[in-house]
């Protein structure tokens, strides 16, 4: 069975980048003479590493369970509006690949409460078949486990499945589990997407090398 697993953040909304601002500005609030490209490693990492990731950045050191509270009543108090941050052509591709007949699925770091409350926010939710939180696993991006799960999900050949990402640790995690991986561009701030098969900008694009790989295979 055909099918393409979207990460969350940054590939169906454009959370990426506004987490990473606010994290950027609550640092900055902080006394920490940083910028976003300063700090931009950490995009898509799990949130257990992120904190040590910036305190070698910033040569310090963050207690996590401290830092991630903080960064939680930071976001609370700066709020992010799903609806407001669906990505152009998001509805276009779910939309056209389920009448293609591909089944789709939704993998992300993110706790499983967010998820759901994207896919409610942005009325999305009919088009998936499969959803995983990578709070399920021990091990979240880069770790495959999420994938080799996504991958069960969808009938196990790994041929058949397209994954779309836009992080380095998400790519990797795809990678590590043997999938094919198309990447969303960021230009906004540093993201290292080398090990992606391929990348894009808008999701026509993604379509037509979802469309084009399936040709190349049935020939």
């Amino acid at each position: 069975m055909k099918a393409v697993v979207f990460d969350m953040d940054g590939v169906l909304v454009d959370t990426e980048y506004t987490f990473m601002q606010r994290l950027t500005c609550m640092l900055q609030e902080k006394g920490f003479d940083t910028d976003l490209h300063e700090i931009s490693s950490v995009a898509g990492n799990a949130d257990y590493l992120v904190w040590e990731m910036l305190g070698d950045i910033l040569h310090t050191t963050f207690d996590f369970h401290e830092m991630n509270a903080q960064f939680a009543c930071y976001i609370q108090q700066h709020p992010v509006v799903y609806a407001e941050l669906l990505n152009e052509g998001v509805r276009e591709i779910l939309t056209n690949l389920k009448r293609d007949g591909f089944q789709l699925a939704l993998a992300s770091s993110s706790p499983m409460e967010h998820i759901r409350q994207m896919m409610e926010s942005c009325q999305l939710t009919s088009f998936f078949d499969h959803v995983l939180s990578g709070k399920m696993f021990e091990k979240t991006k880069p770790d495959p486990a999420i994938y080799h799960k996504a991958v069960e999900l969808l009938g196990g050949n790994r041929d058949d499945i397209v994954v779309i990402e836009d992080s380095r640790y998400g790519i990797a995690a795809a990678k590590g589990a043997g999938l094919y991986t198309l990447a969303k561009k960021e230009d906004r701030f540093f993201v290292d997407q080398h090990q992606a098969d391929a990348a894009f900008y808008t999701f026509e694009e993604a379509y037509d090398f979802i469309l084009k790989r399936q040709r190349n295979k049935m020939k």
